[in-house]
């Protein structure tokens, strides 16, 4: 029998850590794998889920009861969750992909932190709020254990969880991060959102000036369509990440300032 091959390691670095979190905050959906029991048999179970992300970026899942992988996952809790940024690439293999490692564990609708998840989950995923009180629907939580994050041929890395966002940090922007950006006036959040989709390189098929500000993290702001349109919510990055409120102040006075310009800029080009 042929001997196994030592896989060379690559040592985690913070820039790995931003990337990863970016890569889950950034996205919607994701391959769930779960173990299906069969008899006496485990079988492998992979299925499509929506999920979001708490302050920290722990993923956040809303899940039937009536579904296979959610029975899965209460006969065996461990789960990985695959999230990837390789559709419409000509080779999938060159994008970025994260597989999260851990536990999945179901949050009861007294449990205190669930009004704050399931703030976080309809953020991302209004329309869940026409199903999100159903009796057979329920938020679930997972705690990751393990990371593998793959951003092309040759590059790919093992990380624990120490790229989540620092609890402290989390905290800190969770209780105040709002009243931070609610500390510019309407012009002003407007041009932080205008700043933000102008410079992200990113076609949103949504008129610019329409984008608002519903929440902030650590790491960017989740935008969405402010005349209440179809549009999808969109996450988008700082330039950095920010450790406290005098820091995210800072970066969305920038922001406000960007926005202005380019768009003083835009209707001078215009004249």
């Amino acid at each position: 029998m042929e001997s196994r091959k030592e896989i060379p390691q690559i040592t985690p670095t913070d820039s790995h850590r931003r990337i990863v979190r970016r890569l889950v905050r950034s996205e919607r959906s994701a391959s769930l794998a779960t173990t299906l029991s069969r008899g006496n048999q485990a079988i492998p179970y992979a299925s499509v889920v929506t999920y979001a992300t708490d302050e920290r970026a722990t993923p956040i899942l809303l899940l039937s009861s009536l579904a296979d992988h959610t029975q899965a996952l209460r006969d065996d809790p461990r789960a990985c969750l695959l999230v990837s940024q390789v559709h419409g690439l000509p080779n999938p293999q060159t994008g970025p992909r994260v597989s999260l490692l851990g536990t999945m564990q179901q949050v009861e609708r007294d449990d205190p932190r669930h009004p704050a998840l399931q703030n976080h989950f309809l953020g991302r995923h209004p329309a869940a709020s026409q199903y999100i009180g159903f009796g057979d629907f329920a938020l679930w939580q997972m705690e990751v254990t393990e990371t593998h994050y793959v951003g092309g041929f040759a590059r790919a890395v093992w990380l624990g969880n120490d790229w989540l966002s620092a609890a402290e940090c989390a905290s800190t922007i969770a209780d105040g991060g709002m009243e931070v950006l609610q500390g510019f006036d309407r012009d002003q959040q407007s041009a932080i959102a205008y700043a933000l989709v102008m410079t992200s390189g990113l076609d949103l098929s949504v008129e610019d000036s329409r984008w608002q500000v519903v929440a902030v993290d650590c790491d960017g702001v989740l935008l969405r369509d402010g005349e209440g349109g179809a549009a999808v919510p969109v996450w988008l990055p700082f330039a950095e990440s920010v450790s406290s409120r005098q820091e995210m102040a800072e970066c969305l006075g920038s922001l406000a300032q960007q926005g202005q310009r380019i768009a003083v800029e835009q209707a001078l080009n215009r004249t």
